[in-house]
């Protein structure tokens, strides 16, 4: 796979926090959150299948981790992904899976380490933008989701399968304490608020999974990036520089 080079962009001071605590997790991550017996139960494979399945075009995944997503990237809708993540301990490990599993674009992959509320892509640059799992860990959604908008194509489709507000969410809120991973996620986000308030995004779908502990949501780039302001969403191009190199 084609490489960002990891210092492509500049940590603010929180996002180093959550980077040192997912490099720390990163060895186990897979096995406490993906191969558990509650994760099968759940169907978290199939969840994130159906949802990537969507996936068209140029993709850019935000916050890959360790690359749970990769295997369901189809080779014949995707023309190529770019993944980004906070995390050298996650990527590492995504790097590797995107080689040794032999996934079916993993040529068509590149890397970058950064902070997903600066994102080193041009404005209107992709025609997918995925998240799984992650919004809730970050400091600033909103800036995440003005991102999200601003680097895709008008027309473009922002894909989410989120921790949702609900009774379920709000129970899990007990569970922060039970490991550093868990305590970084805030269970209880109206994600459905957080996308349909964000300037440029309309949500087409939303749909509860996993008993309302989840939520799907597929929302369109409706407006052309620029200058902040009515109908339009804020542009400017990429937030730092990157260096491509294989």
């Amino acid at each position: 796979p084609l490489q960002l080079g990891d210092d492509a962009a500049p940590e603010q001071s929180s996002g180093q926090s959550v980077a040192a605590l997912y490099d720390a997790a990163a060895a186990g991550y897979d096995e406490e959150y993906s191969e558990s017996i509650a994760s099968k139960v759940i169907g978290f494979d199939t969840l994130r299948g159906g949802l990537v399945g969507q996936a068209r075009g140029r993709v850019l995944e935000l916050a890959v981790g360790t690359g749970l997503n990769l295997p369901f990237y189809s080779a014949k809708t995707v023309e190529s992904l770019d993944a980004i993540d906070i995390s050298s301990g996650m990527l590492q490990i995504a790097r590797r899976k995107s080689t040794s599993m032999r996934l079916p674009i993993r040529d068509r992959t590149r890397f970058a380490k950064g902070d997903v509320s600066y994102l080193p892509y041009e404005d209107d640059s992709f025609d997918t933008v995925v998240s799984t799992f992650s919004l809730c860990v970050f400091e600033d959604p909103r800036a995440v989701l003005s991102e999200a908008s601003r680097v895709l194509k008008p027309g473009g489709t922002l894909l989410l399968l989120e921790h949702d507000d609900g009774p379920v969410g709000r129970a899990m809120s007990s569970t922060r304490g039970a490991s550093p991973v868990a305590s970084s996620c805030d269970y209880s986000q109206d994600v459905q608020q957080l996308v349909g308030s964000t300037a440029g995004l309309a949500i087409k779908s939303s749909r509860p999974r996993a008993g309302g502990f989840f939520r799907e949501v597929a929302a369109t780039c409706t407006a052309p990036a620029g200058p902040a302001g009515e109908g339009t969403r804020s542009g400017g191009g990429p937030r730092t520089s990157v260096a491509l190199y294989r």
